[in-house]
């Protein structure tokens, strides 16, 4: 038999401010993790405002905006 394991998902509000947004993103996890979660997935680009096709070359030029590892926050 298969061992269960419990997800969650995170969605939550984004702004522009990266820091406030990563904040926000470790608060989520806690949460989920005080309520049983085991695996916590958050929504693609949490660190900043979802943008759409026609400005992604904005983005492009600004690598800090995609980070290459998870913020250390992130990776304990």
């Amino acid at each position: 038999m298969a061992n269960k394991f419990t997800v969650g998902l995170v969605q939550m509000r984004c702004t522009t401010n990266a820091e406030e947004n990563l904040s926000r993103a470790i608060d989520k996890i806690r949460e989920a993790a005080a309520r049983g979660a085991q695996i916590i997935s958050l929504h693609e680009l949490f660190r900043s405002e979802y943008f759409c096709a026609r400005k992604i070359l904005i983005f492009s030029t600004s690598p800090s905006q995609f980070p290459a590892r998870p913020p250390k926050h992130l990776q304990k």
